[in-house]
């Protein structure tokens, strides 16, 4: 949701936007939304089975590519377009994987950084 500050409705805006972040709204949209289970609000209780609970204790965890790969973050758009292009039949995963590659290879190039060769 969004308001533009320029608007000639900004303080209908903001009320509206008060309204909406009152902890019973907020509850009341996340409980008929679908596909999301937990939300970055304190006060809003989360939709976690203690099923899944159990299931996300149990996993192992891991490295998180985004963070930990030298030249990943700077491309997830490009990723994301790859990915869609995937979806529609334009590429395969080993493109998309040479793609990231390519570009963290262009990346580290265009860095000058000696740890690449």
């Amino acid at each position: 949701m969004f308001g533009n500050k320029n608007s000639e409705h900004e303080e209908e805006i903001r009320e509206f936007f008060r309204w909406m972040t009152k902890n019973e709204n907020i509850q009341r949209f996340f409980d008929g939304g679908e596909g999301n289970l937990t939300i970055s609000w304190p006060e809003i209780e989360p939709k976690l089975t203690p099923d899944y609970i159990e299931y996300e204790e149990n996993l192992d965890s891991g490295t998180v590519m985004q963070a930990a790969v030298t030249y990943i973050d700077p491309q997830w758009m490009d990723i994301g377009k790859d990915i869609s292009g995937m979806f529609a039949g334009a590429m395969t995963p080993e493109q998309i994987l040479e793609n990231i590659d390519n570009r963290r290879a262009e990346l580290a190039k265009v860095q000058q950084d000696p740890a690449w060769d």
